[in-house]
C-alpha cells in the first residue's frame, strides 16, 4: 500500500472542489491544503489524479506503486 501522506510533483493551477464534486465521484485523495487530487467513478472503472505520478519530484516508490495501482484496478478482461 501507500503511506496515509507522502509529497508529489503539482505542475497545475486548475483543481476539483470537493463540496463540487458530482455524486458519482469519491474524492480519494486530498492536498494538505484541501484541494481534490484523485478522485474515481463510483461504479465505472475511471480514475484520475491531479498530480504526476511519474515525475521525479513524486517519490519513485510511491509514483510507480500509484501506476501499479491503477493498471490493476482499471484493468478489465475482453471477451
Amino acid at each position: 500500500g501507500l503511506p496515509e501522506q507522502f509529497e508529489v510533483a503539482r505542475y497545475h493551477s486548475l483543481y476539483g472542489l470537493n463540496e463540487k464534486m458530482p455524486e458519482c465521484l469519491d474524492v480519494t485523495a486530498l492536498s494538505e491544503d484541501g484541494i481534490v487530487m484523485a478522485i474515481k467513478h463510483k461504479t465505472l472503472p475511471y480514475a484520475a489524479v491531479q498530480f504526476h505520478p511519474e515525475s521525479i519530484l513524486t517519490s519513485p516508490k510511491h509514483g510507480m506503486k500509484i501506476l501499479q495501482n491503477a493498471l490493476k484496478v482499471l484493468s478489465y478482461e475482453c471477451e
